[in-house]
């Protein structure tokens, strides 16, 4: 690493309470292997010590301090990074929280859930725009941002310099003996300078965020020592070169697992058993016989339902529940889609964002002053996974009626008239008029994927081109900024994964639909920027917190958004199946690593009835078949490991997994087996014409085990629709274990 990179220094720091009251730093050099001080911080004598392993790339730091004689409060230390080249240009990122610097037009009295009809940033060229959270200054020359390992997916942080074409990542534990790793960064821009300050335990001095603001009193202490007392960090830089921010990103593949320690799931579960509890809860939590729809909420009896377009699972959950439900499912789900492709479908041939109690609303939150405020991201996800189930219909024997397709087209169309006019989709439009209200989002990234899949299912040749062109336009876009933003309807327009994985559910189907590379590298730079919001380690969570005390395992939940800032099981709201359509296509294990860990993930979030979700500091317990959408490893609401009661998208994320991945994947060549769920497989045998799969199903519950088995080769070709959900089914009683052959 070039010395005039990042400079480093060793530090002490002394507080009270929040406050800092005092630091003590000793310079590195970059050229020496060991480093030993002694000094005198907080009225006590300290071993400080820094052990230094070099690469090409990277530099491990093993920084050590001991209290050697008498004792000392409040005292933290750590590895201070010094950039002596800093400039507003460049591109500073803490995976799954902070992007570009978070340096975004900002709102500090939205309060929750804000909205650009409440705050005034409107019109096509509406700026990004975030709520109090942190951030650098787009306005001030000096600025600051702190948080905690765990607010990240993975614990690092990270900037591509432009002017000198470098990446740099500088990457820790999720803790030391002492607690969390305090991640500080602070700029100057008239001196052009930065400081990136990596402490142990970390202390957010005077604030800290929570809930949309930064006005909350830190509670975090630096800990107190004794004679003796000692502690270790360990640290890694990472500078390379670097050609685009996206490179940059890209480049944080190699090193998302270098410190800390993915684990799968502890307790078996599978998905199939899974998705049967959450079938049995639609049907008794969420149908509303009154109205004819699966709501959004649970209502419960007759009780006005609640209800949402797309984006939370209206209209997505029939989906899975048309294909792999009960003969009582699949007659709702019509019933439902009957309503949604009447009652829901505006004059615009946009569809209404939402229902409240029974009663149509917007998408504003209560700030419409008289306009039909409807997301553009929630039309968009429904278009797309209604001619899904138009296409299921039609080839299952059973059509879709003429209204589904008039309603899918209509939808189509008022994108396309949207596009022509504004060569761009927004992120909110008036529902009536179809007119743009909030531009400059990528809330409807998942769009063109949507109109590639109408073309084809509506034989509409003339979806395919928009396809084309909003592919394009959105591509750009991410490739100059590398962030997507406003994929949730109330974060205002702050970077997101919901976006993300919509951008690549797009590329990937544009790559479906030509066979032309571009779209495949294209697809390669998405899927690395949503990596970043996939919490890649296990989370330690406080032992008497909820999951603390069921060992709950972070690794691939999702975080959601820079403001809300929670991980989730699975993907809102899709499958992720994105990830392994592009493994197919390039033959590159980490796509099917990271669409592993989101899918075995998924079932350890259900409530059960021999293994009920209670949120301790609310005292209530979710029912069976619930998932609350909260893994909740920072303080930004709710106590770290705590959920709240209640039932959300994870469910709907749930059932689309099961449906849209194999259980079982097999290249007969290759050898390569993998599995999606908790299921064990292992091949025993392979002579020229067929293979033998051991497979066990390893937990106590009765499972349904689907396996797609093709060679290599074959694996660059894309699938047909619903390719998964037709294979056939492999039933296995609790514990069993059972022999299949395999035709190779």
């Amino acid at each position: 690493m070039s010395a005039a990179s990042l400079k480093p220094y060793l530090h002490l720091s002394g507080y009270e309470g929040n406050k800092l009251i005092s630091r003590h730093t000793e310079a590195l050099s970059n050229d020496t292997p060991s480093h030993h001080f002694k000094c005198e911080f907080a009225a006590a004598s300290w071993q400080l010590d820094a052990e230094v392993t070099m690469t090409s790339e990277s530099q491990d730091f093993f920084v050590a301090a001991v209290l050697q004689k008498g004792s000392a409060s409040q005292v933290s230390y750590g590895l201070e990074l010094r950039c002596d080249h800093w400039t507003r240009e460049n591109f500073l990122v803490l995976p799954g929280a902070v992007y570009d610097g978070n340096r975004f037009n900002c709102r500090v009295d939205a309060g929750y859930p804000p909205s650009a009809a409440q705050t005034g940033d409107i019109g096509p060229e509406a700026p990004t725009t975030i709520a109090d959270i942190p951030r650098l200054s787009n306005i001030l020359s000096q600025s600051r941002l702190q948080l905690l390992s765990a607010d990240m997916a993975t614990p690092a942080i990270g900037y591509f310099d432009p002017e000198r074409k470098l990446g740099h990542w500088v990457l820790t534990p999720q803790s030391t003996r002492l607690g969390q790793i305090g991640y500080d960064f602070e700029e100057d821009l008239d001196a052009g300078s930065a400081i990136i300050r990596l402490t142990a335990s970390g202390v957010r001095e005077g604030n800290r965020y929570h809930c949309m603001s930064y006005l909350h009193a830190s509670k975090d202490r630096a800990p107190n020592w004794q004679e003796n007392e000692g502690d270790i960090l360990h640290l890694r830089i990472v500078t390379f070169p670097c050609a685009d921010r996206l490179a940059f990103l890209s480049h944080f593949n190699e090193l998302r697992y270098a410190l800390v320690s993915p684990a799968p799931p502890r307790e078996p579960f599978a998905l199939s058993t899974a998705r049967a509890l959450i079938e049995e809860k639609y049907n008794r939590d969420n149908w509303h016989e009154g109205t004819g729809i699966y709501a959004s909420d649970t209502p419960r009896g007759e009780t006005l339902p609640d209800w949402q377009s797309g984006w939370v699972g209206g209209g997505i959950v029939n989906y899975p529940l048309l294909a792999r439900g009960s003969s009582e499912s699949i007659a709702r789900s019509r019933r439902n889609l009957d309503w949604i492709c009447s009652d829901a479908l505006t004059a615009s041939g946009f569809f209404k964002g939402m229902l409240q109690k029974g009663n149509w609303t917007d998408d504003s939150f209560g700030h419409s002053d008289g306009i039909r405020w409807h997301m553009t991201r929630k039309s968009a996800d429904l278009l797309l996974f209604l001619v899904k189930q138009i296409d299921w219909a039609d080839t299952q024997g059973e059509p879709s009626p003429p209204s589904w397709k008039v309603a899918a087209s209509a939808c189509a169309d008022a994108f396309a008239r949207l596009w022509k006019t504004e060569k761009q989709i927004g992120q909110f439009v008036d529902e009536e008029t179809g007119d743009l209200l909030v531009g400059g989002s990528d809330s409807a990234a998942i769009l063109p994927a949507a109109l590639t899949v109408a073309a084809k299912v509506l034989n509409q040749p003339a979806y395919e081109v928009i396809a084309q062109e909003i592919a394009e336009y959105f591509w750009e876009k991410f490739s100059t900024q590398g962030y997507t933003t406003g994929g949730p309807g109330e974060i205002l327009s702050a970077p997101d994964s919901e976006s993300a994985f919509g951008l690549l559910e797009s590329l990937v189907a544009r790559w479906e639909a030509t066979g032309k590379d571009i779209w495949l590298k294209r697809s390669e730079a998405a899927a690395a920027y949503c990596a970043t919001w996939c919490v890649s380690y296990d989370f330690v969570f406080p032992v008497n917190s909820t999951f603390g005390a069921m060992q709950m395992s972070s690794t691939g939940t999702v975080i959601a958004n820079a403001q809300n800032k929670h991980s989730s099981p699975g993907i809102c709201t899709l499958s992720g199946d994105s990830l392994f359509r592009l493994y197919r296509a390039t033959g590159n294990s980490f796509y099917l690593r990271l669409a592993k860990e989101i899918t075995t993930s998924l079932p350890q979030y259900v409530s059960r009835q021999d293994r009920p979700i209670r949120a301790r500091y609310s005292n209530a317990t979710n029912p069976s078949g619930w998932i609350c959408e909260r893994v909740n490893m920072s303080d930004w609401l709710e106590p770290v490991g705590e959920i709240f009661p209640g039932s959300c998208w994870c469910e709907v994320s749930l059932l689309l997994t099961e449906l849209e991945f194999p259980t079982l994947y097999f290249q007969a060549d290759s050898g390569l087996l993998v599995s999606f769920d908790q299921i064990e497989a292992r091949l025993i045998d392979r002579s020229a014409t067929e293979a033998t799969l051991e497979i066990t199903n390893p937990t106590d519950y009765p499972v349904e085990v689907r396996v797609f088995c093709e060679t290599q080769s074959a694996a660059a070709t894309p699938l047909p629709m619903h390719a998964f959900a037709k294979l056939p089914v492999i039933s296995l009683m609790a514990n069993q274990v059972t022999k299949i052959q395999i035709p190779v």
